[in-house]
């Protein structure tokens, strides 16, 4: 092989890894906004679907609101034991002191250091934080206050969803994204190889002509 034979080699492999090189950046850069997209995307649903909820669960529980702390708690009681989602969603309400007086799993696993409750109690309005429980599971809560009529406040309505599922199905499109790129690549890899040999012989063809002349 001589000289412009393997000039024309590795002009024509460094022009083939360049191109690779620039696919590969653009799949990856497709990758991270489709992960980005999809991860955006779950998560609105799920802060859709609980503010939808407490909402729908703050207006029950106002006929309550002007009732007695004995009342409220009974309420409180009676809306939960009717509550139709209580095995995806956990339930606390709160008296107008912040005690827990009634929760749907009898126990209270998120943590102290969430915000949702003080951000509530100190706006005066919906409020949510996503993090990890005291059993290191991720969820998400959301607070609204309780008014009485008169506008005082009366407790706090408190909803939490775990977060497993979802992050475990963004996990999953993640790998699918991430293959489907791989294989994208792979492809584009394996064409750039097959065209760079096709184009080969012509251009040492048109070099060596050159050469002779």
């Amino acid at each position: 092989m001589n000289a412009s034979n393997l000039k024309i080699k590795g002009m024509t492999w460094r022009w083939l890894i360049n191109v690779i090189g620039v696919i590969v950046i653009v799949i990856l850069l497709i990758q991270i906004v489709a992960i980005f997209f999809i991860s955006d995307s779950y998560y609105s649903a799920v802060r859709s679907d609980m503010h939808s909820k407490i909402r729908m669960a703050a207006g029950f529980l106002d006929k309550y609101t002007d009732m007695t702390e004995a009342d409220f708690e009974l309420g409180a009681k009676e809306f939960i034991n009717n509550y139709t989602d209580k095995n995806t969603v956990e339930i606390l309400i709160y008296d107008r002191k912040g005690n827990v007086i009634v929760s749907s799993r009898g126990f209270v696993q998120v943590p102290e250091y969430a915000t949702d409750y003080d951000e509530a109690v100190k706006t005066e309005q919906e409020a949510e934080w996503i993090g990890k429980t005291n059993l290191d599971e991720k969820i998400m809560a959301v607070t609204m206050p309780l008014k009485s009529s008169e506008g005082q406040a009366s407790g706090a309505l408190r909803l939490l969803v775990s977060l497993e599922l979802i992050d475990r199905q963004i996990f999953y499109n993640f790998m699918i994204v991430l293959i489907a790129g791989v294989v994208v690549a792979l492809l584009v890899s394996l064409s750039g190889v097959f065209f760079l040999r096709s184009i080969r012989k012509p251009i040492r063809a048109i070099t060596q002509t050159a050469y002779s002349i």
